[in-house]
């Protein structure tokens, strides 16, 4: 397959902005390069480096994980919704319903109980779905790139088996397969037939035409798989070091989504603030993820509790826009991704998609 670099193009501000010349037939996203360090994102393997983690279990790159990639990440969905006309829609009636009633969910229950803790199984939940939808989102965008791939085994089975995951790690998993008369060894290595037979899927339908596909699908299932087989042998200290390194990849993932998004919005949808700003995307997100670390490690430390509270909303908001606002078969949508579904001999190989 022969793929294309990256080139630097001039924009009409006069700004400098990434192209990617054959993209929508090379299969990959944006580029090589690119797609192999923020997608594919092979610097989760490090997590299996003794040094990841500390003697007391917390990883060392605790600090700029929480204040400067995985808090940013979810903050900035509800920047993107207030500054880009074109995520809103003529639904901000629904966006500004889902803010004030997920703040009087939270405020309801800090009053009944004293605390947000009730929230804890839901927020659990929730997140670990939300990871799940994003990395589906990721092979689907690569499906419809490159052609090919199996919807149903690319959204729901990809789905079950990382939902499945972050399940496995919750305590007392294996005495609730137990009441249920199952053997929590015996399920795990059923879920692991998912992935495996996902690339087999790929292995066998002309891989050297869906690389990009395949290195993703790979990455993201073998980190998963480590985290389910860590749980399977009990390796506390492998799973600590995963659990942060898995929460890293959909971080940067997401980031690196939104770079290609605002890429493409420089020249597709409504003009206005967003579409200048993504003209200079790249140092704006740079200053925005300093910016809030320097502002939600300091928060964190001397309004701890207040901090929590509006943390939390802030995640809720992210995991309920997220699922408004990327839906592939919107035409719109798909059309500033660039992942409309290839038409030049590729009709039989996109049928299921």
């Amino acid at each position: 397959m022969a793929s294309q670099a990256a080139t630097l193009t001039s924009a009409p501000s006069g700004s400098a902005t990434l192209s990617v010349p054959g993209a929508r037939t090379s299969g990959w996203i944006v580029s090589p390069w690119f797609d192999i360090l923020f997608f594919v994102n092979v610097f989760w393997l490090l997590a299996f480096l003794p040094a990841y983690v500390s003697a007391e279990g917390v990883p060392h790159v605790e600090f700029w994980q929480v204040h400067f990639i995985a808090s940013p990440h979810r903050w900035i969905t509800l920047f993107l919704i207030a500054l880009d006309p074109d995520r809103r829609g003529s639904r901000a009636w629904l966006f500004v319903l889902i803010a004030v009633g997920l703040a009087a969910v939270l405020g309801g229950v800090q009053l009944a109980t004293g605390g947000l803790a009730a929230l804890g199984v839901s927020y659990y939940a929730w997140n670990s779905w939300h990871f799940a939808a994003q990395h589906s989102g990721i092979v689907r965008m690569y499906s419809r790139k490159a052609g090919g791939g199996r919807r149903w085994l690319e959204t729901y089975g990809l789905r079950t088996f990382i939902l499945y995951a972050g399940i496995r790690l919750i305590p007392g998993f294996d005495r609730l397969l137990g009441l249920m008369l199952l053997d929590v060894q015996l399920v795990d290595w059923a879920v692991l037939v998912i992935p495996a037979y996902m690339i087999a899927v790929e292995l066998t339908g002309r891989p050297t035409h869906r690389a990009p596909k395949l290195l993703y699908l790979t990455s993201v299932c073998l980190l998963y798989t480590s985290i389910i087989m860590a749980a399977h042998t009990q390796q506390r200290m492998l799973i600590l070091a995963l659990v942060a390194a898995t929460t890293i990849f959909h971080s940067v993932e997401y980031f690196a989504f939104l770079t290609h998004y605002a890429r493409r919005r420089q020249t597709h949808g409504s003009p206005g603030m967003f579409q200048k700003m993504a003209r200079h995307w790249v140092m704006l997100l740079a200053w925005f993820l300093v910016s809030c670390g320097i502002v939600f490690s300091t928060a964190d430390r001397m309004y701890f509790t207040l901090w929590y509270a509006v943390n939390l909303w802030a995640s809720f908001l992210h995991f309920a826009y997220d699922g408004l606002i990327w839906k592939f078969r919107v035409k719109e949508t798909a059309k500033v991704l660039d992942i409309d579904l290839p038409s030049a001999g590729a009709a039989s190989a996109v049928a299921d998609t």
